[in-house]
């Protein structure tokens, strides 16, 4: 054999052996509306719940039988020979109001509980980009969101339903749908902003950019998310100045934390409060950044900027990376982690979810 064709093996292996261990759940999982959910992927037993504070809102059984989702190698030869591409345990989703528990609400199942049980299945099943289901209810739900797929070849069954994990986390099946998205229903994220031409000219920066949704309200919550890995809850806040008021609590915390040593050898913003008002305030009034307040559990512990490149302070280069300012949807932020001990990766990587879901035909989070 090749080294190619051992290097090909490898990888199906690795795709193809993925299983779920025995103790593989979810367990106090805050949703981020605050309700909360319990699961359990059990590969022994074949029947398995999802609970939302307490109640059963689903039953799901692992079938015995596989399925795959074949794209690229349909109307060829190798349309039901792909072998090189993972096959996964079908599940079959059966909703409350089909399972016999006191535990059960007795409805069908809603479009939130819906999207929850996708979340689930995603936390437990953490291995898999796809998940073969078949269900009865919410079927248009799943497909005309995006969550899901039917199989691509013409002659494949179309019982099964593949749930995407790429557009689960793109925020799929969220806004127009319910309000227990990770972006809390406010003025800034009712419905994605409609693509609209417009144009920036300042001393530093001449550039066609689409339209920008007006700013949030300050004190508004941007996003929301669980982090089960620290058991707390990642929350995103733009900055609240409070015009009229001597300082607030967001001007506090920027400013003991800029004049700490470490952070000044970074951002060299070391200054009187009056200072560090005058920073927001500029950072407030330009239109092409995003001053935030990160915070674990409602107690602040970072700040951000995320800006949009062509408006923004490195759109003077525009000239010199001609093919990196092309990308007008590329949005850099700008992060720092200011409470030591508050899990800086998981709010990186939460940080960059948060830019895709405000702004979803952005390409690359800088």
């Amino acid at each position: 054999m090749t080294r190619a064709a051992q290097r090909l093996l490898a990888i199906q292996n690795a795709l193809t052996d993925i299983s779920v261990s025995d103790d593989q759940k979810v367990d106090n999982f805050i949703l981020p509306d605050g309700a909360v959910m319990t699961a359990k992927a059990d590969s022994v037993s074949p029947t398995n719940f999802i609970h939302i504070d307490g109640l059963i809102v689903c039953e799901y059984h692992l079938l015995n039988r596989t399925a795959q989702l074949v794209i690229s190698a349909v109307s060829t030869q190798f349309e039901t020979t792909a072998s090189h591409l993972p096959s996964f345990q079908v599940i079959e989703i059966l909703s409350s109001s089909q399972v016999s528990s006191p535990q059960t609400s007795g409805n069908d199942i809603t479009v939130k509980d819906m999207w929850a049980t996708v979340y689930a299945l995603f936390t437990l099943y953490h291995n898999q980009e796809t998940i073969p289901v078949i269900l009865e209810e919410l079927r248009s739900y799943l497909l005309l969101s995006g969550l899901g797929r039917t199989a691509h070849a013409p002659t494949a069954s179309k019982e099964e339903i593949y749930l995407y994990r790429a557009t689960f986390w793109q925020g799929a099946g969220t806004q127009g749908y319910h309000n227990r998205g990770w972006l809390p229903p406010s003025s800034f994220s009712v419905v994605h902003f409609s693509f609209i031409p417009s144009f920036t000219r300042t001393p530093t920066v001449i550039s066609g950019h689409p339209l920008r949704p007006p700013k949030p309200e300050p004190g508004e919550t941007l996003f929301r998310r669980f982090c089960p890995s620290i058991g707390e809850t990642l929350e995103f806040t733009y900055f609240d100045l409070r015009s009229g008021s001597n300082t607030s609590e967001h001007l506090d915390f920027f400013h003991r934390w800029h004049n700490s040593e470490r952070v000044n050898k970074g951002w060299g913003e070391r200054g009187s409060l009056e200072k560090h008002r005058a920073y927001i305030t500029e950072i407030m009034n330009d239109p092409g950044v995003l001053p935030v307040i990160m915070s674990w559990n409602g107690n602040p512990m970072g700040y951000a900027e995320i800006t949009y490149l062509k408006v923004g302070i490195l759109g003077f280069l525009e000239n010199r990376l001609r093919w990196y300012a092309r990308k007008i949807m590329w949005r850099p932020t700008f992060l720092v982690v200011l409470e030591t001990g508050t899990g800086a990766s998981t709010s990186l990587s939460e940080r960059i979810n948060s830019v895709v879901l405000c702004e979803p035909v952005c390409g690359i989070v800088l």
